[in-house]
């Protein structure tokens, strides 16, 4: 079961990095001026760290919900505290990635051809989708498991 958890995940990021590059294609022929993504990528760092507060404050509320679980049913809580802690890991992971891409693209787009810089932009906001879509997905399980645990808790 622990290899089919594995493939599935492989296969749910394939289908997130599929479907960011895919906007992040159709987004760049919407031109600089109208591009949504591109006006969200330039504050995108800020709004990362922002979801990640929020998601930290999920985590507390969890880990709360957690110990009651663990007191009350006598759970093992030692996978899910792995998972959030490989959670907070890869968020950090992806705001220094979207870091990096924006001070990369700013750095170079003097130097480089157009026709090279509309790969990069295209890049840049499937950067920009991926995290977003990251992110939202995952306070998105959060909650829903939260929600899990205050009714199992509950009962």
């Amino acid at each position: 079961c622990k290899m089919m958890n594995r493939v599935n995940q492989i296969f749910r990021y394939i289908g997130y990095f599929s479907l960011s590059l895919l906007i992040g294609w159709f987004s760049n022929y919407s031109g600089d001026k109208t591009d949504f993504i591109l006006q969200i990528s330039h504050n995108i760092i800020p709004l990362l760290v922002t979801i990640l507060a929020f998601y930290v404050t999920i985590l507390a509320l969890i880990l709360k919900e957690l110990v009651v679980f663990k007191n009350q049913k006598g759970g093992n809580i030692k996978d899910v505290l792995h998972s959030m802690k490989k959670d907070l890991i890869i968020e950090m992971s992806l705001i220094f990635v979207a870091f990096l891409c924006y001070t990369v693209r700013g750095a170079i787009s003097s130097v480089i051809s157009t026709e090279c810089m509309q790969w990069i932009t295209i890049l840049s906001n499937s950067v920009t989708v991926f995290t977003f879509i990251y992110f939202l997905l995952l306070i998105f399980d959060s909650i829903v498991g939260l929600w899990n645990l205050i009714e199992e808790n509950n009962k």
